[in-house]
């Protein structure tokens, strides 16, 4: 039977319901405008509309896979220290073997991400807040890049992805480029202002 042996910096099961709670209620207050509330068009006026049950689905999912991450986290660091003392007193005979929680998780997220776009291809509500939610993730993983890797606190981040959104508007409106068309003009320019404006902070 293995044995596995707590990393120190691995989580209780108290302090990981906590950190999943935390998470859970980020998700409720991102989701009550982009989930929970909606407008319908009511006799040609707009209503506000609710949708609690798909709001608390949400914040259960978010719940339990903050759960589940946190614990195959744990679960690897423990792994991975049991694995480094071992290989520090014997050497290593063969290549290290990685999770196969986090491998199932990996290729279970992968095929989940897949499979959405095409169940809900028909519901233009989902697809415009999958959207919506993709463009908010992106510009987290810039802003990592930037203030996280890069160290430079740039308040002024959000510029570059305006740049992009009316550099695509202004070729799709007014010269009636197609989607695909002005995509990688639309990051060029903004990929362009940040290099105009990042050198010289750098330097």
């Amino acid at each position: 039977m293995a044995t596995f042996v707590l990393a120190p910096h691995s989580l209780s099961p108290a302090t990981r319901l906590k950190d999943a709670a935390a998470v859970a209620f980020i998700a409720l207050l991102l989701g009550i405008p982009m989930i929970g509330l909606t407008t319908v068009d009511q006799g040609g006026a707009l209503r506000v509309a609710t949708r609690w049950p798909t709001l608390f689905a949400f914040v259960a999912v978010a719940f339990a896979g903050r759960l589940i991450l946190r614990y195959g986290i744990d679960q690897f660091k423990a792994r991975q220290l049991t694995r480094e003392r071992a290989e520090a007193a014997v050497a290593p005979v063969g290549g290290r073997a990685g999770s196969p929680l986090l491998t199932w998780v990996g290729w279970a997220a992968l095929g989940i991400a897949v499979a959405l776009p095409i169940i809900f291809s028909d519901n233009r509500y989902v697809v415009d807040t999958a959207t919506t939610v993709l463009i908010y993730v992106m510009l987290g993983w810039g802003l990592n890049v930037v203030v996280g890797l890069a160290g430079l606190l740039d308040l002024g981040y959000v510029a570059f992805y305006a740049v992009g959104a009316y550099t695509y508007a202004i070729l799709a409106t007014q010269f009636g480029w197609g989607f695909w068309q002005a995509l990688p003009v639309a990051g060029g320019m903004a990929a362009t202002f940040g290099v105009i404006l990042g050198w010289p902070t750098l330097r």
